[in-house]
C-alpha cells in the first residue's frame, strides 16, 4: 500500500526499480489505486525485503510502502500458485 502525498508522483520511479529486483516477476501499479501490485519468488525475496526497497527509492518523498498481504496477482492466474498454499513457492503482496 502506498500511503502519502507524493506517492503518485513517485510511482512510476518505485515500478522500474522494483521490476528489475532479482525475484520480482511483476509489478502492476494500475490494478487498485493507492497500491503496487508485486508477484515474486518467497526464495529470492522476503516482503520484509521488498518493504526496505521501496522506501529506499522513496527516500525523501513523501511517500512510503507497507505490506498489505492479498491473494490478489499482478499477473493472469498461473496452474499451482493461485490461489496460495503453504507449499506454493510465489507470493503476491501490495
Amino acid at each position: 500500500m502506498l500511503l502519502g502525498e507524493a506517492c503518485l508522483s513517485v510511482r512510476s520511479q518505485l515500478v522500474s526499480a522494483l521490476s528489475k529486483q532479482t525475484g520480482v516477476q511483476q509489478v502492476d501499479p494500475d490494478l487498485v489505486p493507492n497500491h503496487v501490485l508485486i508477484d515474486y519468488a518467497r526464495q529470492q525475496l522476503s516482503e520484509s525485503e521488498l518493504v526496505i526497497m521501496a522506501n529506499a527509492v522513496l527516500a525523501g518523498a513523501q511517500c512510503r510502502v507497507e505490506i498489505m498481504k492479498s491473494c490478489i496477482t499482478a499477473g493472469p492466474p498461473v496452474l499451482g500458485i493461485d490461489p496460495l498454499g503453504p507449499s506454493d513457492g510465489q507470493a503476491h503482496t501490495h
